[in-house]
């Protein structure tokens, strides 16, 4: 029997925890003939105490840390005990209810489709199509739509969306990898998780599936972190996660995209030096630029500008695409 492991790190829960895990019982209990299913809670110090109104089960796990760590190191600290005992898979949660247990009746089993040597992702997204958002945020909106263009340039994937979701689900060897790898980009310990997971998962060239959710965002829902502040920092992890992936990419390897880099970056600076050598003090002594000069800046400005667009659309045709998934789940919640 196939074993999985759902983690939870738990902060300002208090209220919704309870319900999240009796869902999760529910949906274990549906599934039980075929998979065994157990909870990690990660008590992040708490100050509301979230963890005690979780009753006694023997299929969930509370961990304690003794002071508050983050979002990102609780997890990883339960997708480390996950691996310690075993599990076949992975599957990580929120704490406030705003993954619905009910998409685990599908992904479980899908997860399980994948053979276990190979390597798999699946996440949710809130955004994979153009459905009612009305109970999400105004500022997790916006968010979305200002960043999100730039995480798929930095990551180069198409038909990702809703980056920063946490709900997602992987198997044993994935884990491992994204967890315990000693190399590749390092992962944020706390608001920047996500974020920094998937960077990780495309360094690693592991396929992303994402399937279509619906967010529950109650009228007493409210986020631990301040989605206004952490803008201007996720401008900068991606600019950063950008320019790492094209040195990884085109830099610190040889394809037809460094030649592409190579052309444009050489007949740019042949362009600006012929242009404040030659052709800038030229005009300002109202002298005629000589037509071979011309010609020249013309031709190397016309390659330069050829050789970046060429690029882009290499890079952009190169890449990776995720994998659109919908469960019925997500059907039953549209009430379709």
């Amino acid at each position: 029997m196939k074993s999985v492991c759902i983690v939870i790190p738990s902060y300002k829960s208090k209220g919704k925890l309870s319900k999240v895990l009796e869902e999760i019982e529910t949906i274990s209990n549906e599934l039980k003939s075929d998979f065994e299913i157990k909870t990690i809670v990660v008590n992040d110090n708490c100050p509301l105490d979230s963890w005690k109104e979780i009753k006694k089960k023997s299929n969930t796990q509370i961990i304690h840390n003794k002071k508050n760590l983050g979002v990102g190191a609780s997890t990883l600290y339960g997708f480390k005990i996950a691996i310690q005992k075993g599990f076949d898979a992975v599957i990580r949660l929120d704490s406030d209810g705003q993954h619905s247990p009910l998409y685990l009746k599908s992904i479980i089993p899908y997860l399980f489709s994948i053979p276990e040597n190979q390597t798999i992702l699946i996440k949710g997204s809130r955004y994979l199509f153009r459905i009612d958002s009305s109970e999400i945020p105004w500022a997790r909106k916006i968010g979305s739509i200002l960043l999100e263009p730039i995480a798929r340039a930095a990551i180069s994937c198409r038909g990702l969306s809703d980056i920063s979701n946490g709900f997602f689900a992987m198997n044993n060897l994935t884990c491992r990898i994204l967890s315990g790898a000693k190399f590749g980009p390092k992962l944020k310990m706390r608001y920047l998780f996500e974020s920094s997971l998937m960077v990780r998962t495309t360094f690693f060239d592991i396929p992303i599936h994402v399937f279509a959710m619906n967010p529950k965002y109650g009228d007493e829902w409210q986020s631990s972190m301040e989605s206004k502040k952490m803008i201007v920092p996720l401008i900068l992890f991606w600019v950063r996660a950008t320019v790492l992936r094209i040195l990884n990419n085109y830099i610190f390897r040889l394809n037809l995209g460094s030649l592409l880099l190579t052309l444009f970056f050489s007949t740019s600076l042949v362009s600006i030096n012929l242009f404040f050598s030659t052709i800038s003090p030229s005009i300002k002594a109202d002298i005629t630029v000589s037509a071979g000069n011309s010609t020249f800046f013309t031709t190397s400005s016309a390659v330069a500008i050829f050789s970046i667009l060429l690029f882009f659309y290499y890079d952009y045709t190169s890449g990776r695409k995720a994998k659109k998934l919908i469960f019925p789940e997500f059907l039953e919640e549209l009430k379709i």
